[in-house]
């Protein structure tokens, strides 16, 4: 992957990790699960502006689906993390 997209990842992550921290703002920056099971980025949110900033910066790497789909892997990743923590 080149480096671009590791530093569009890693700035992802910041905001994703930044901007989500509780059950409310899972519900606020997500949609519900869709039919695959994973967690979808809401639109019109600030983690939906960043990764659609991001998908743009990369558009032209070669790398560029690996960089988002690893972006949304991270994301519903994050979600599910802290459903989990929060399950009574």
């Amino acid at each position: 992957m080149n480096d671009l997209c590791k530093r569009a990842i890693t700035e992802f992550i910041r905001v994703v990790d930044n901007e989500m921290n509780n059950l409310n703002e899972v519900e606020q920056y997500s949609r519900t699960f869709n039919t695959e099971g994973k967690y979808e980025i809401w639109v019109g949110t600030e983690i939906y502006g960043a990764y659609w900033a991001f998908r743009a910066m990369t558009r032209d790497c070669d790398d560029f689906v690996d960089c988002y789909m690893r972006m949304e892997e991270y994301f519903d990743s994050k979600c599910k993390s802290i459903v989990k923590a929060f399950q009574e």
